[in-house]
C-alpha cells in the first residue's frame, strides 16, 4: 500500500513516491507543513481530553497512523532537501576550484594572489558593514 498525504500547502494529494519529483520550493513548503502537523499531533496525543475512553482509543489509533505517515513523508522530504543542498555545495566548491585554477593559469600566480587578497579584503569589509547595519536595525 502506497502512503499518501493531502498537502494543504501544495493543494494536492501526494504519494510518498511523488515527493522526489517536487522542486525545492515545494519541498520546503511540504516540510514546514509536515513539521507543524507532527507537532500538533504530538500535542493532542499527549494531552487526551476525551470523556469516552472507547472513542479516544479509536481516535488515538487513527492519530498515531496519521503521525507515522507524516513522519515517513517528513523523513523523505528532509533527505531530499539535504541531498540537494549537499550536491549544490559540492558543485559550487568544484566550480570555485576550477575557476581559481583557470584564472591563476591565465594571470600567473603573483597577480592572482594579489587579486585574491583584494577580494578577501573587500568581502571582509562588506561583511562588517552588513553586520553593523543589522545590529543597528
Amino acid at each position: 500500500m502506497n502512503l499518501t498525504f493531502l498537502s494543504r500547502s501544495l493543494g494536492r494529494n501526494l504519494d510518498l513516491d511523488d515527493v522526489s519529483a517536487l522542486d525545492q520550493s515545494s519541498l520546503r513548503k511540504l516540510h514546514a507543513e509536515l513539521v507543524i502537523a507532527i507537532s500538533a499531533m504530538d500535542e493532542h496525543i499527549s494531552e487526551p481530553t476525551w470523556p469516552n475512553k472507547e472513542a479516544y482509543a479509536e481516535w488515538l489509533q487513527r492519530a498515531k497512523r496519521k503521525r507515522r505517515i507524516c513522519v515517513a513523508f517528513e523523513t523523505q522530504v528532509k533527505y531530499l532537501l539535504d541531498t540537494v543542498h549537499n550536491a549544490t555545495t559540492l558543485l559550487e566548491q568544484a566550480y570555485q576550484r576550477h575557476l581559481e585554477r583557470l584564472v591563476q593559469d591565465e594571470l600567473g600566480s603573483t597577480i592572482f594572489a594579489d587579486i585574491r587578497a583584494e577580494a578577501q579584503a573587500l568581502a571582509r569589509k562588506d561583511f562588517q558593514e552588513t553586520t553593523v547595519h543589522q545590529l543597528r536595525s
